[in-house]
């Protein structure tokens, strides 16, 4: 069969979002049978991503198959069962994904969903470049390997949420002293009292249309910047000379 080189993925080939993920696709070969490939595709909320694989000819592979929106990882996924591709060469099914797997030199291939979380779901496909047929027991061990997969996937996911979380801490820690020196600020400019600067601050910020942690931010600048102007008046250290032709003179 002929073989269009050019609608293959060319240069940098998409990177997956976590190298953990890369390392457990790498174990296919470990688990289910001797010299397996595999890559790994996230399906989050129908957005689609690549999310490991275990060398660069199936992230090719999968590369196409998230570029064509179509392929045995997508069937199984919208078809909830396990997609085994007999002879990849001979399908008719997903043309692009096909002529892509034959060029990097698999003979046969399968697919298997798997529910991650809310939302969230992964498909496995496995790559074998021999044209062994998939046996029973093969099958049974891809299925277990593939809901090893959904956990590490889940806990990556907790992670990335707990990860959210904290630096949304940080910065709402971070927004409330800005918030509470910019409150001191105004207690100082008008002798008030902190609940009464708070709501000098709000209504400003209202007036303006910002936030009130950018209003915050900006009284603060301004006041470290009028700092800066008052201390360089009162420096007793000598003004710069600025040397034209062959006279001195002192800079205003």
């Amino acid at each position: 069969m002929a073989t269009d080189l050019h609608t293959f993925p060319s240069g940098p080939v998409p990177v997956a979002d976590d190298a953990l993920l890369d390392e457990v696709a790498a174990l296919a070969a470990d688990l289910v049978r001797p010299d397996l490939q595999c890559g790994i595709t996230l399906r989050e909320f129908r957005s689609v991503r690549i999310a490991g694989s275990s060398d660069v000819s199936a992230r090719r592979c999968e590369a196409v198959q998230q570029a064509e929106r179509f392929g045995p990882g997508l069937t199984a996924l919208e078809e909830n069962r396990v997609v085994v591709v007999a002879h990849t060469g001979r399908t008719r099914r997903w043309p692009a994904w096909r002529d892509a797997a034959v060029h990097e030199g698999f003979r046969t291939a399968v697919a298997l969903p798997t529910p991650v979380g809310r939302g969230v779901d992964a498909a496995v496909v496995l790559y074998d470049a021999a044209p062994a047929p998939w046996e029973r027991g093969e099958l049974r061990r891809a299925a277990a390997f593939v809901r090893q997969v959904a956990r590490v996937a889940a806990l990556e996911m907790e992670v990335g949420r707990l990860h959210c979380l904290t630096e949304e801490l940080f910065a709402g820690v971070s927004a409330r002293d800005a918030i509470g020196q910019a409150t001191g600020i105004v207690m100082a400019q008008r002798s008030c009292g902190p609940e009464e600067a708070l709501g000098v601050l709000r209504r400003a910020a209202e007036h303006r249309g910002v936030q009130l942690r950018d209003l915050a931010a900006m009284i603060i600048s301004e006041v470290a910047r009028a700092d800066t102007i008052r201390s360089s008046m009162f420096d007793e250290s000598p003004a710069p000379r600025e040397v034209v032709g062959t006279r001195a003179r002192q800079l205003p």
